[in-house]
């Protein structure tokens, strides 16, 4: 009985945390970089080394640059698009729009 309050309490504490996620240029570097978007072990990274051919994008609105985040998720990554408001398109929006070359210094 007291192994299940433990574990229901872990349980408490740590669903907040993960419901209140926010959107953040470094989980979009990371979800670029990782194959944890793909179902075929690639990544954003592997066609846009370093953000390779992706310097206009902050031109894009969001919605725009959303569908083709999209496009590249169900086609080349093999895998499902990811909803226009979830935290890791908001994230992967944030990344990408800041690889904008004409914003450097």
């Amino acid at each position: 009985m007291k192994r299940l309050a433990i574990v229901l309490s872990v349980i408490a504490v740590t669903l907040p945390a993960m419901a209140t996620e926010k959107a953040s240029l470094d989980k979009g570097k990371e979800l670029f970089t990782s194959s944890q978007l793909a179902t075929n072990g690639k990544s954003c990274n592997m066609c846009h080394p370093n953000g390779k051919g992706l310097f206009k994008a902050a031109g894009y609105d969001d919605e725009t640059l959303g569908n083709i985040i999209n496009q590249c998720i169900k086609n080349p990554l093999a895998s499902t698009a990811l909803d226009s408001n979830s935290v890791e398109m908001k994230s992967l929006l944030q990344y990408i729009k800041s690889l904008d070359s004409s914003t450097k210094r």
